[in-house]
């Protein structure tokens, strides 16, 4: 069979066209997942702004804004984050165009049902192919949050106020990490007995429930206890914590630790 030279020509111009089309749709798929990221953190943006302002919305003028019709709240609201958000973004896309510059933020609800902050807006965004029948890609992103609307004093009342506790113990503690409800364990010799001194500087006393008369060649103590223990597995070395209300430990006092 004979060979041409020219044959690697013919496939390469055949083929080349097909894999810089391919190439350059990779790239604008990237351009257009770029664009999408660039209106969405405009999106959030804003809605930071809205929610800032839903307390005096909501508490202050809402009376004054329900005499408003829906029409003239909801155009000054679209106008303004059209055109931040075209601000935002013209700056930063060259290569993609939106139709007609246009932003459609129809169903966005500012500030609607207690305070709830919905963003949404659709576009087209203009394909660069011609070969492609649709020359337009709808796209669409939507931002949701809640308004900071303040609080109501009685959720931090002391009946709303949980703490921890230990069955056998005199405090109560504010945070159930507190190392004085982790119980770390030391043995000791009955020589260094003496001279121990727990993390307030007080001496170890005998525990009731498992010192006997006998004496015994390790004790077991804890930096934050006041008692040595003949054995590591005595139920004073044992803690069983509680989250209860505040209002029920009204005989305990806070715990030094946790409770400054």
């Amino acid at each position: 069979m004979k060979k041409y030279k020219c044959s690697i020509t013919v496939e390469a111009s055949l083929c080349l066209p097909f894999f810089l089309f391919a190439v350059m749709s990779l790239f604008y798929i990237v351009e257009y997942i770029r664009l999408s990221n660039l209106v969405a953190d405009s999106l959030i943006r804003q809605a930071d702004n809205y929610i800032n302002l839903a307390y005096p919305v909501l508490e202050i003028g809402s009376d004054k804004l329900d005499k408003l019709p829906d029409v003239i709240t909801e155009a000054v609201g679209e106008i303004y984050l059209s055109s931040t958000l075209t601000k935002d973004i013209n700056s930063k896309i060259n290569l993609l165009k939106i139709v007609n510059g246009s932003f459609d933020f129809t169903d966005s609800k500012i500030l609607k049902n207690n305070g709830y902050v919905d963003i949404t807006v659709d576009y087209h965004v203009q394909v660069p192919f011609s070969v492609i029948k649709n020359k337009h890609i709808k796209m669409h992103n939507e931002v949701f949050a809640h308004g900071f609307v303040g609080y109501e004093p009685e959720d931090f009342e002391e009946d709303n106020i949980y703490v921890y506790i230990t069955t056998n113990g005199t405090v109560y503690h504010l945070d159930s990490n507190c190392t004085h409800l982790k119980i770390s364990v030391v043995p000791i010799g009955k020589e260094g007995l003496q001279s121990a001194r727990n993390s307030s500087g007080g001496k170890y006393h005998p525990c009731e429930r498992c010192i006997s008369s006998g004496d015994c060649p390790v004790y077991y103590i804890t930096n934050y206890g006041n008692k040595y223990h003949s054995s590591s597995s005595c139920s004073g070395l044992k803690r069983t914590v509680k989250k209860v209300k505040k209002s029920q430990v009204s005989g305990r006092r806070p715990c030094s630790k946790c409770s400054k």
